[in-house]
């Protein structure tokens, strides 16, 4: 029986790790047009309790160059000083859990306790993993106002490799619902 929940674990923990990042919104004004810009840059990153943070600066240097390339396919060039377009990144890291519940075979046959004994099932941890959320708002520089806004959620992975292809692939997706398609 153990051998089988440790086989069950084990699939269920392959399965959460192949989760594709999903698109989970995309907005725009529709009152603008974007060939109207040329050029954007990034908002600096500013976090206000340092000792909360669970993501890192090379977590905002992925999205930012994932975020360039899209852009630069898109024929906008990124400029440090006073670009039309300032895109502004937020980034949510939550530590979850993924749990089973208990069922009858999981409790102990036999047993020769008190009269009054019930069993209930209850959740049982099989995993815990990282999810995150990124949030794209792109900003018009001079006027303040946010043109279009972009939020892609998926799973965390400690393998760089993998973690550079979610992060390319899930902003590839993201810039699918831009509103001007690359050339």
């Amino acid at each position: 029986m153990k051998t089988l929940a440790l086989i069950f674990g084990f699939l269920l923990c392959l399965i959460v790790a192949c989760v594709p990042v999903r698109v989970v919104s995309s907005e725009e004004d529709p009152d603008v047009n974007f060939r109207d810009y040329e050029t954007f840059g990034f908002y600096e990153l500013t976090v206000e309790d340092r000792d909360q943070i669970l993501f890192s600066e090379p977590d905002f240097s992925r999205l930012k160059k994932a975020i360039t390339h899209e852009m630069e396919l898109r024929d906008f060039t990124l400029k440090d000083k006073d670009p039309d377009l300032m895109i502004n990144l937020g980034l949510i890291i939550e530590e979850l859990e993924q749990t089973r519940e208990t069922d009858f075979r999981d409790a102990r046959l036999g047993y020769t306790g008190q009269r009054n004994y019930h069993w209930e099932s209850e959740e049982v941890v099989v995993n815990k993993y990282e999810s995150g959320t990124v949030k794209v708002d792109m900003v018009d520089r001079k006027e303040n106002v946010m043109l279009w806004q972009g939020v892609i959620m998926g799973n965390i992975t400690k393998n760089d490799q993998k973690m550079d292809a979610r992060v390319n692939k899930g902003i590839s997706d993201l810039f699918k619902k831009f509103p001007i398609q690359p050339n």
